[in-house]
């Protein structure tokens, strides 16, 4: 009798090319995400994710995320496409970009969430990732989201390694989104924990949500146009008194 094959053999973006097919069920994941980060997170869970991962030795190439989305709509045939850029700031600038003005073959799953037993990227980053992750981790966790009831509460992070070692700061620009280091916000400050780094003594917190010393959600010139380059964005920013000017300069 054949065996049927796992679900996780061919994940894509990270064990298999992205396709139109895969951008077009990325584009339903993502509108299908709540868009509240203040929502509590089963963190009791984290202790049993984390050692998933550590005992496949993935741990230092992927992590845990707090899956979300801040756009209503991703739109037809667009994607959300992240990119690491040192000048003038280390920083992960993300946009919702349509997959004519990109190469599939270029880009990899940088957040996935386990629905209807499937893994799924919604978000990916701009190059290819090194880490490879055996299918047997991936069915592990999948059991154990499915299981538990976790699909929409934790997804899968592919580590960016930029960024090791800093804590993160997302600050929500409307349409897009620019990930930086939280030492460098200014009126802001790091809020909500979206994602989690794990090792063998545990995990850490490794992104935050950027936001206002009260504790609110900040998106930043709400309904109104951006800068098209990150020197603009950055400009905005700083003016705005969101970000400390030194940031240009580290």
């Amino acid at each position: 009798m054949p065996t049927m094959a796992s679900s996780t053999e061919r994940v894509p973006g990270l064990n298999c090319p992205v396709t139109a097919d895969t951008v077009d069920k990325s584009r339903e994941i993502h509108d299908l995400l709540p868009k509240d980060t203040d929502r509590p997170s089963p963190e009791t869970h984290l202790p049993s994710l984390t050692k998933i991962l550590v005992t496949y030795n993935v741990h230092e190439k992927y992590g845990f995320h707090k899956p979300h989305r801040h756009l209503d709509e991703l739109g037809e045939n667009r994607i959300l496409l992240g990119t690491t850029l040192t000048e003038p700031l280390l920083c992960r600038w993300t946009r919702a970009q349509h997959i004519d003005d990109i190469d599939l073959n270029e880009i990899h799953a940088h957040i996935l969430v386990f629905y209807q037993g499937k893994l799924v990227p919604y978000e990916y980053h701009k190059g290819l990732h090194t880490g490879n992750i055996p299918k047997e981790c991936l069915d592990e966790l999948l059991q154990y989201f499915e299981k538990h009831s976790l699909c929409f509460e934790f997804a899968l992070q592919a580590l960016l390694p930029e960024f090791t070692g800093r804590l993160m700061s997302e600050i929500d620009l409307g349409n897009q989104t620019l990930m930086l280091e939280a030492k460098y916000l200014n009126c802001l400050k790091p809020g909500n924990t979206t994602g989690w780094i794990v090792s063998p003594q545990g995990c850490t917190v490794g992104e935050t949500h950027g936001t206002a010393p009260d504790g609110t959600h900040v998106t930043v010139n709400k309904g109104a146009p951006l800068p098209d380059d990150l020197s603009g964005i950055c400009k905005l920013l700083i003016e705005q008194d969101l970000v400390h000017s030194h940031c240009l300069t580290a």
